[in-house]
């Protein structure tokens, strides 16, 4: 399964955008993005890796194998 059909067919994250209003639904939106990138850095450097050095497809394989 691709990032994409994960985030587009995901009753978890439809689920949780329901927990938020629309009005604050962007901003939650971007917070999480946050969020997803602070836990990014600290993956990578627990493997001895900075987050530069990382490709496209293993930041998308480590996202589907956390989903």
């Amino acid at each position: 399964m691709s990032l994409e059909e994960i985030i587009y067919g995901s009753r978890d994250i439809r689920n949780f955008l329901k927990l938020f209003s629309e009005q604050n639904c962007n901003k939650v939106i971007k917070a999480t993005l946050l969020l997803g990138m602070y836990r990014l850095t600290e993956i990578s450097e627990r493997c001895g890796k900075s987050v530069a050095n990382l490709s496209v497809q293993a930041i998308e394989e480590l996202a589907v194998v956390a989903h």
